[in-house]
């Protein structure tokens, strides 16, 4: 019975102290800083897929493969960010993409709407 007791106890006192944990989690957290650390505001940003060398006005080229001439196995990502006033105030930049095998161009996922 004893056992029983102290298991209890010691049950009920990791329970009350995880459920205080969240309280205290707030003075753990270091003070967070913007991504970029001018005064620029970014109001959109938009990418575009072109040919090594292509400019923004141009069509965009989606074809691409690793066996393709070798024009085609190079591509250029242009990313247009509006509200920044330079290049410079720009510090990283991350371009997360995702493939999906076998999409045709009936697909939602390519559709203009």
């Amino acid at each position: 019975m004893g056992g029983f007791n102290s298991r209890a106890i010691l049950l009920a006192v990791l329970f009350l102290l995880s459920s205080q944990l969240y309280f205290f989690s707030d003075f753990l957290v270091e003070d967070e800083s913007p991504l970029y650390s001018s005064q620029d505001d970014i109001t959109s940003t938009e990418v575009r897929i072109h040919n090594l060398g292509g400019v923004w006005s141009e069509n965009q080229v989606l074809e691409w493969s690793p066996n393709h001439l070798e024009y085609n196995r190079t591509i250029q990502f242009s990313i247009l960010i509006e509200g920044i006033s330079s290049t410079e105030n720009i510090e990283s930049m991350t371009l997360n993409m995702t493939w999906i095998y076998n999409v045709s161009t009936g697909d939602p996922l390519l559709s203009e709407n």
